[in-house]
Parts: C-alpha cells; sequence; structure tokens
C-alpha cells in the first residue's frame, strides 16, 4: 500500500517516549553536513540538542529494554562513512539517562563489509523485535552500483540475553526498491524507521521508497526469523558463493528425490 506522500523537511526522524520527555533523532534534509541531532523535548515549546562522541553519528536507535539497568542505543559511528573499507558499521552503547544522554564507549554490533550490499553504509532502522529466539533486527545497507548509491533492508537476529551478539546474518537484502519505488528525489533507495508488532505476530514494516513514496510491508515475525535462520550467510568470496549455491542444489536434490519415494 503506497500513496504519493511528500517528505517532510525533518528526512529521517524518530521519536520514543522516555521517562518525562520525548526523545527525538532526527537529520534535516537541508543539511549537507552529516552532524548530530539527538534531542529531548519535555513539551512543545522547549528543546535541548545533545553531543555525541563521534563526529558522524545518525541512525540512532533506543532497544525496547533495559540492559544492566541502562538505556541501550544503537549508533553508527562512522568517520569517512562513503569511503568503502575505512571501518564503521551498526555499534551499541549504554547511557544512564536520557534526561542528559552520553555514550562513553561504543561497541561495534555489525560491520559493513566491503562488495556487500552494505559497504558503503549500513544503519539500524526500526527498534528490534523482541522473539523467543532473540532481537530481531531490520536495517538498511548501502552500495556502490553503477548508477550511484542503493539502499535496500537486511534482517539479522541477536541473542535473547546478550544484545550484543549476532547469532544469524542471512546473505543478500530482505527488501530492494523494484519498479516504481526505484524512481523519485532519491531514487533507488528504500529505507525504514519503523515496525509494528501484533499480538498474532503480524508485522507492519513502514518504509520510504526514493524519499518520495511511502510503503507498508506486511509479514510475520514466525516468517522472518524462519528466514533469518534458515538464509546462508553471505560467504563474501567468489568461490565461496559457487560452493554454497552447489550445496544448496544438492540439499535440494536430497529432498526432492526423498519427497518422490
Amino acid at each position: 500500500v503506497h500513496g504519493g506522500l511528500r517528505p517532510s523537511p525533518l528526512a529521517r526522524e524518530r521519536r520514543r517516549r522516555s521517562e518525562r520527555t520525548w526523545v527525538l533523532e532526527h537529520r534535516s534534509a537541508a543539511e549537507t553536513k552529516p552532524k548530530p541531532e539527538i534531542g529531548g523535548r519535555p513539551g512543545p515549546l522547549g528543546y535541548r540538542r545533545w553531543k555525541t562522541r563521534s563526529p558522524q553519528q545518525r541512525n540512532v536507535v533506543l532497544h525496547p529494554r533495559f540492559v544492566e539497568g541502562r538505556y541501550l542505543l544503537y549508533t553508527r559511528p562512522q568517520d569517512g562513512f562513503i569511503d568503502a573499507g575505512s571501518g564503521g558499521g551498526i555499534a551499541w552503547g549504554l547511557t544512564r539517562s536520557m534526561e542528559d544522554a552520553r555514550i562513553e564507549q561504543e561497541h561495534l554490533l555489525d560491520p559493513r563489509v566491503y562488495h556487500t550490499i552494505k559497504e558503503a553504509k549500513n544503519g539500524a532502522g526500526a527498534p528490534p523485535i523482541e522473539t523467543p529466539d532473540g532481537w530481531l533486527h531490520v536495517a538498511h545497507g548501502v552500495r556502490h552500483t553503477a548508477a550511484g548509491l542503493r539502499y535496500v533492508l537486511y534482517a539479522f537476529l541477536c541473542a535473547a540475553d546478550d544484545p550484543g551478539r549476532v547469532l544469524y546474518a542471512p546473505g543478500g537484502y530482505l527488501l530492494a526498491p523494484e519498479g516504481d519505488e526505484r524512481i523519485g528525489d532519491v531514487s533507488n533507495v528504500v529505507f525504514s524507521n519503523g515496525l509494528t508488532v501484533d499480538p498474532g505476530g503480524r508485522v507492519l514494516l513502514y518504509y520510504g521508497s526514493s524519499d518520495t513514496r511511502l510503503h507498508v510491508a506486511e509479514t510475520t515475525v514466525a516468517t522472518l526469523l524462519d528466514y533469518v535462520k534458515n538464509t546462508p550467510p553471505d560467504p563474501l568470496t567468489s568461490r565461496g558463493a559457487v560452493e554454497q549455491r552447489l550445496r544448496l542444489i544438492r540439499k535440494n536434490r536430497a529432498r526432492m528425490s526423498g519427497a518422490r519415494r
């Protein structure tokens, strides 16, 4: 489902109620130099900005539960983040308060990798989904192409008792721009900031395409977990990819042969 909704001057924005304050993270579409924009608004007229240690800090996401009695924030501490091979990725850190949020140490959770869907940059999207198997993330990855940067959504799963430990990281993307989604103000982009989960396990994933339209994709927690846990990881080499496909073919043939019997 999509419509012709135009983006606001706040290109990407996240709000979350914390204690007695609304916490907002955004980057203005008019900015030419990325900079941290994390702020708290105790009321409609009050607003103040908080600083972070990283000079390039976007895509900040609040973890749904306390960790060691503190708030956990997913961050993107990258310097020179367009240059492939310079490091960075999705990280996490702890802060004792959202009234004056300060992260002194960031730990890399999901690094970006050259020649993959997240070679140029990657970042968190919606807050992770709490499932019996762990914390299910939907993030965005960016790669270089001959036509420019391409944004896709991908998924990974972290341990239930340790949000900083990745259990499953399937290769490839979960959702990529197709058809009309590829055309717009900033073309070849899909980007998500939020999702909802019904009591029955239905997931509504909200995403924008090319900074021009708003969409919602429907799936289930069970389907996402099946995909994340049973899709092989990216082997990262051409030879590894060929060997991986051959193993899948052999397994599929064996299963099909058994079914015919």
